[in-house]
């Protein structure tokens, strides 16, 4: 059973500490979906302190000082990460009804690509591009790299085809705020998979928080989130980000009626209710609801609501 949750606000519970040591604590189908971007392993000692022109640009003296001022420790040796990331895509792929999407790239060494889907042994629903459109490797002599990918591991129990008219190629700026962490990933990057295959009323997860984007895409999205980080300094910037999303997107329900009983400890936490319980029909074995035309239509009230507050926010501030 988990111990009671570091934070808890609304449908958002986060735990400070290693998910290697909580992920077995959670039940079996437990949350919806997972979410994430685990660390690459290509920090450290990897990262200059000073950029040379080898490197190419005077602007990435920026992306190194981000990394080694307010960087991790993301060093192992090879074969022991890829051991470690599939023991905990292990928990994941069992505590999700879901899919299990994360985010990752092809890496080099010593001149050979090491490829994610080589030491992830999991059945491939579907794969997207990320063209981040600009590349910081541009004297690697080959086509700069400038793509990650975000695979979506095993099979959906629910699906929204809302985002499919985009492609399988999204093109996102990879960097649009600084939120105090070297490599988080854009808002959008974490929107589209939660939107489409995490149902309006479930729970998605991320066990490698960063700075809570993943929390954030949830809460504005009116999903149940469960976060875990490691980092205390990244994960009380998520707390706040956390904070701020729910501050500002209170209208979005964030804590929508659960389609099944809560498993024990995950949304427990003292002077929190649990989540109120919903009729027998809901879900079924986590096999798709005979009422999902019901939710997705209240899912989109309560965006439609929101884009009227925008809109609304907007003529006021024109008309100033």
């Amino acid at each position: 059973m988990l111990p009671p949750p570091t934070y808890f606000r609304g449908g958002v519970r986060l735990w400070q500490g290693d998910c290697l040591d909580l992920l077995p604590l959670m039940e079996k189908g437990s949350v919806d979906i997972t979410m994430t971007s685990p660390p690459y392993n290509q920090l450290g000692k990897r990262i200059p302190t000073k950029v040379t022109g080898g490197w190419g640009a005077e602007n990435l003296q920026g992306f190194a000082n981000r990394v080694n001022t307010i960087g991790y420790a993301d060093d192992m040796p090879e074969g022991e990460y890829q051991l470690w990331l599939r023991s905990i895509l292990d928990e994941c792929v069992r505590v999700s009804l879901g899919l299990v999407w994360v985010n990752h790239k092809i890496r080099y060494r010593d001149r050979e690509a090491l490829h994610p889907v080589r030491f992830l042994p999991y059945p491939i629903y579907s794969e997207v591009v990320w063209d981040r459109g600009s590349s910081i490797a541009l004297n690697c002599r080959k086509p700069a790299p400038a793509h990650e990918n975000i695979w979506a591991f095993g099979v959906p129990h629910w699906w929204n085809r809302c985002n499919d008219m985009r492609t399988s190629v999204w093109r996102i700026a990879a960097k649009t705020e600084d939120v105090g962490h070297p490599c988080d990933y854009p808002l959008e990057i974490a929107r589209r998979p939660i939107e489409s295959s995490c149902p309006p009323d479930g729970t998605t997860l991320d066990p490698f928080m960063g700075s809570g984007t993943t929390g954030v895409a949830c809460v504005r999205l009116g999903r149940r989130f469960v976060g875990i980080e490691l980092e205390p300094r990244y994960f009380d910037i998520a707390c706040k980000r956390i904070d701020a999303a729910f501050d500002e997107f209170g209208l979005l329900d964030p804590v929508p009626p659960s389609p099944r009983p809560a498993p024990a400890g995950l949304w427990d936490a003292p002077d929190a209710p649990s989540p109120p319980a919903t009729p027998a029909d809901a879900y079924a074995g986590g096999e798709q609801r005979m009422n999902v035309e019901d939710a997705n239509r209240r899912h989109e009230d309560r965006l439609e609501a929101h884009r009227r507050q925008e809109d609304d926010q907007g003529f006021a501030e024109e008309g100033e």
